[in-house]
């Protein structure tokens, strides 16, 4: 077996199965960002004066729970 190949398959099955999108919490919301860096990878950060702007990786399955706050997939 071809190792490399079986490692790049592994790693698209992975990042097919995590999502980058875009959320915001107002600023009344933002204490919940705490709670999805348990369930996502926040890349980024971005305080406005009306609230947070994140960038995630989140897995598939934990979507439904922050579609409130979802701006854009990217």
């Amino acid at each position: 077996y071809n190792i490399p190949i079986l490692l790049q398959k592994m790693k698209s099955v992975i990042q097919e199965l995590n999502q980058n999108l875009e959320l915001f919490f107002p600023k009344d919301k933002e204490h919940k960002i705490y709670n999805l860096s348990r369930s996502a990878k926040i890349l980024k950060k971005e305080s406005t004066l009306k609230g947070t702007l994140c960038r995630i990786t989140i897995p598939s399955d934990q979507i439904k729970e922050w579609k409130d706050f979802f701006i854009k997939k990217v």
